[in-house]
Parts: C-alpha cells; structure tokens; sequence
C-alpha cells in the first residue's frame, strides 16, 4: 500500500447503507468493503491558501531534467472539491444540485480549492449522506439503468447496472468483493422492485470514500515509493484537470485497453478533451479562482455610495467573468494576451446593469453575447466589473488590494502581513484626497515601505475605476494619475493605465512560470516541491514558447512526470 485513504463509511449489515465511522480516517486497503476505523489524516502543504508557498527564483534546464531520474512530490490524498462534486452529479445522474444541501467550504491551495489536508467532519459527513439519499430518490431510473430488467430478480441486468455505475462513480472497475456486497445490498432494495434497488446502491456509492476521494496507490507490482500511476489514476486525474469532473466512458475504455500508457495515446485524449465542452468547466473554475472572484459574497458595499450594488449585480459580473475565461480557453486562442488585453467580453441582455456601466446598448450583444467594450477604458479581465469590485473595499477603490492580486497570483510573490504597529485610520480629510495622496504614506513610512513600494505602483494603474468598476475621469475634482510600474519584475517598467498593465503582464516570463505554479496547484491540489521543479520547468518552457498558450501549458503539464507519477507512504 503506498497512500492512506480516509474511510469514513462502513458497511452495519448487508441490507443497511454505509454509516459513518467517528473517525477521522483510516487505513485503506484496494478492497473497500472492509470495516476500519479510527486513523489519521493527511498532511502536507498548501491548506491555507497562502501565494508564497515554495516558489523557485530559478527552474532547472530542460538539458538537466532530461537526464534525471523521475523525481515528485509527496502524494496528497484528495476529497472533491464542491464544483467537482456538483460536475460529478451531473455526469452521473444528470441533476442539478439542490440548492437547499450546502457543504462546508473548501480548503485552499494558493487560490485553488484543495481538500487535501482538512478531514471532512461529522457535518461534512451528514451532508454527503444527506445529499447521496436526495440524488438517489430524484434520479431519473433510465438516467442510470443501462438495461430493461424482466423482473426485481434480473441478475444480468443487476450486474451490468452495478459494474457501468460503479465503473463511472469510481474511475475503475469495481473488484469481486466490492460487486458482491453491492449484489446483496441490491437485494435489499429490491425487495421493493428493480428499481428501488438501483436507487440504494447509487444512494451509497455517492457515499463511498472511493467517490468522495480521489485515492492513488500507483500501479500494481511498481517498485519503491515514486510509482507511475495506473491507468484508472492516470485518466482520473486528467479527467479532473481538464474537466473537472469525473473521465467519461471513453476515457475510462481507454485506460482499460492500455491506451494512455504510449504518448500517442495520451495525446489522442488530451486533444479530444481539450476540444470537448466540457473543458469549459475548467476554464470557468481556474478563471473564477485565479481572479479571487469566487469570494466575491465577502465583499460588501455602502449601499449609499454605490447603488448599484446587489446580489443580482455581483451574480451578473461574476457570469460575465466566466463566460470570457471559457470562450477564451475553450473555444478561442486560449492566449494569455488575449484573456488581459481583450476589448472585447460576454454579456446576458437580460442584465441590464453592466450594460450601462460599459457604456453598451443590447444590440451591440451578438448571438453569442460576445460584446464590444471601449480599448480606451477596457483591457482584459482585469477590468471586468467582478475583479474591480472584488479588489475594493466596501467604501472605495483599493490601489492595494488590487497591487496584492497581481503580486500573488500573477507574480506568485507573496505579500507578508503588515507589522503589528501600523495604524490604519485614514486622514480626516480622505474623501478630498487621490488614491495616490491618501497612499503616500505608505511610501515614506519605513515599516510600510518594503511592502507598500511593490504594491501601490501596481495598483495605481488601475485608479480610473471606482469600487465597483466604473470609469471615472477624476476623483474629488482631482485628475487621476494612473502611472505605475511592477517593481522588481522581469517587466519593470513605467505604465500608464489597466491597459499598458495588462501588457506588460501578458509580455512577462515571472507571469507565465507563476501560471505554471497555480496549473501544478489546480491539477494536483498541493504546492510544489523541489522534487517537481522539472515539472514546473517543463510547464514555462510550453507557456514560453506558445507565447502563453494555456492548452499549450497544460499539454506540457499532463505529459510531466509530476501529473504521471505518484509518491505515497509506503505500508
């Protein structure tokens, strides 16, 4: 056994649905069904969400990676994350999450949710159980069922139903042991009909670890702690990375005959899922969270001073965001450049507020809402409504927190917390100051400096917009200055305005190795190591060369040895 997989449903009886342990996590061994209890969780890096995690300053040459040995980072054990689960459901049975059954929020690694550390709890637990028994009673039979049974005692048509469910639900063929406990536990549903049986053994494999979890022991017979992945991982977790969501039957038929083992064959699926819709659901996710726009709902706004502000607004901005991050990457040139210096974004024509904020009327809305926007106000998706509103505070703009987005996720340096004796009150006379004026304290204080020196350049380039992202010409009567620069970076250089920012930032090689750092991150859910610095080299190289091509990248990162490979705890 080279990983530990926590296990918090056992089997009572054979005619009862799994409950769950009190422990915290066990043991596994390849055959589930087994009672165990009690336990540890895992640990590891990258829980917190902290930017600064192990970044390298320099990445080792392709020359020198390409003749050393295969090297990783330590494995983390992964449970889905609330996206990933509510993909999974809709692959699987076709359904919409409840809205009603809400779970705990993620863990985070960097800006990616990440459940790789924190174990799930008694009310994590109770919430998988409920939602499994909700998703069982409403699911549509022939959803599921991939036969007709001639009666509730149809064995052939039970098995087939079991093993395509369970093949789907576990990206892997169910073992002999785990086929016959789920026969017995069929039996008991269907005492009731053929098809209270189906819907028992989908309420428990929806909440069986080996759903919940995306466990990886490495392939059978594999020699020490680093190992390949089997072929059932391997699809897994390219399944995860480009989807989101659990492998297709395609896949997974794929990883059955061997087909992922050769590069042909590899690439053969990358391309067919990189070209499928459902690559959409990645670009929407990793766009939302690199952009912080997934914590949007923690920003609040003085209802005063910006009446536009609503929940139906931050709905619209937020839609808008991650239309453009999967028209981008899913269906345009997937360019860097692009997704920063776009005059061009996605607008409903139902949502009237960003109209008027972007100055648009609804014919200028095509049939694919895609939408004109000024390139002397606009620039990519740092100047969409969601990110301006999200790096505000709920009174003003804020130079500093939109400085310490491009800091963190797009230089990947990260931002230590101020010292314990600044003072934060704001001058009496605040409202009648610039961005720049009100800031400049941060300049010329020395316990500020260090910090504010990087941050505030970045920041003043993006002055024009207020707090929720409208244009403005002036603030209290004064014209803005929005000259900055990106001190310390491979592009430092002077800037004026979003526009000449997001440039600067599209032309940087610290950008698209940070990138390389945050796919490592979404496609794994840990930091880095220095055992996958060839990993992350070989990611920059692909971003490099194709002049920030983000296919191109994860391309790169699937064929790593990094995304290929695991390490585990050898039992």
């Amino acid at each position: 056994m080279r990983s530990r997989l926590p296990v918090f449903f056992m089997w009572m009886s054979v005619a009862a649905l799994p409950a769950a342990c009190t422990g915290s996590g066990s043991n596994p061994k390849r055959e589930p069904d087994s009672p165990s209890e009690g336990g540890e969780s895992g640990g590891g890096q990258g829980q917190g969400g902290e930017a600064g995690s192990f970044v390298p300053d320099e990445l080792p040459s392709p020359e020198t990676c390409a003749t050393a040995d295969p090297t990783v980072g330590q494995a983390e054990v992964r449970r889905l994350s609330q996206s990933q689960y509510r993909n999974a459901v809709r692959e699987l049975l076709g359904l919409e999450m409840d809205p009603l059954l809400r779970f705990l929020p993620d863990g985070k690694t960097g800006p990616f949710d990440a459940n790789s550390i924190v174990a799930a709890t008694d009310l994590d637990i109770e919430k998988y159980q409920d939602s499994a028994r909700d998703l069982a009673a409403r699911v549509a039979i022939a959803d599921v069922r991939p036969c007709i049974p001639s009666g509730a005692s149809d064995a052939g048509c039970r098995d087939t139903f079991i093993k395509t469910f369970g093949l789907r639900a576990y990206r892997r063929t169910l073992t002999d042991s785990e086929l016959a406990s789920y026969r017995t536990l069929f039996a008991a549903g269907a005492a009731d009909g053929f098809d209270a049986g189906v819907r028992l053994v989908v309420e428990a494999m929806l909440q069986s670890p080996y759903f919940l979890y995306l466990p990886e022991f490495g392939a059978e017979g594999a020699g020490g702690n680093v190992s390949q992945l089997s072929s059932f991982e391997l699809a897994t977790r390219l399944s995860f990375l480009l989807w989101n969501s659990v492998p297709d039957l395609a896949l997974l038929t794929a990883a059955q005959e061997g087909k992922l083992a050769g590069e042909d064959g590899l690439k053969a699926q990358v391309d067919r899922m990189l070209s499928d819709r459902r690559f959409g659901q990645t670009a929407r996710s990793f766009g939302k969270q690199w952009a912080t726009i997934d914590k949007i709902g923690e920003v609040d706004k003085d209802p005063a001073k910006y009446r536009l502000w609503s929940s139906e607004y931050t709905t619209a901005v937020v839609a808008e965001t991650e239309r453009f991050f999967e028209e981008v990457l899913s269906k345009g040139d997937g360019k860097l450049s692009t997704l920063l210096q776009a005059d061009f974004t996605y607008l409903d024509p139902d949502q009237s507020t960003p109209l008027i904020v972007y100055g648009l009327n609804r014919s200028a809305i095509g049939p694919d809402r895609r939408a004109p926007l000024d390139p002397g106000r606009r620039s990519g998706f740092l100047t969409h409504l969601s990110v301006l509103s999200r790096t505000s505070t709920n009174e003003r703009s804020s130079a500093i927190n939109r400085g310490i987005l491009i800091q963190e996720n797009f230089l990947c340096e990260h931002t230590p917390s101020p010292p314990n004796n600044v003072d934060f009150s704001l001058p009496a006379d605040a409202d009648k100051l610039s961005p720049q004026e009100l800031l400049r304290e941060h300049q010329e204080n020395p316990s500020c400096k260090p910090c504010q020196g990087l941050i505030d350049p970045i920041g003043f380039a993006f002055s024009r917009y207020d707090g929720v992202g409208q244009y403005r010409d002036q603030i209290n009567g004064k014209p803005l200055d929005e000259s900055g620069s990106i001190p310390g970076s491979d592009v430092d250089r002077t800037v004026v305005g979003a526009r000449e920012m997001s440039k600067a930032l599209s032309e940087s090689n610290q950008v698209k190795q940070c990138l390389a750092t945050h796919w490592f991150r979404f496609a794994l859910g840990r930091d880095p190591t220095e055992d996958d610095l060839c990993t992350l080299a070989d990611v920059k190289k692909a971003g490099i060369e194709s002049d920030g091509d983000f296919r191109a990248m994860l391309a790169a990162l699937v064929r790593s040895t990094s995304f290929r490979y695991t390490k585990g705890e050898v039992q």
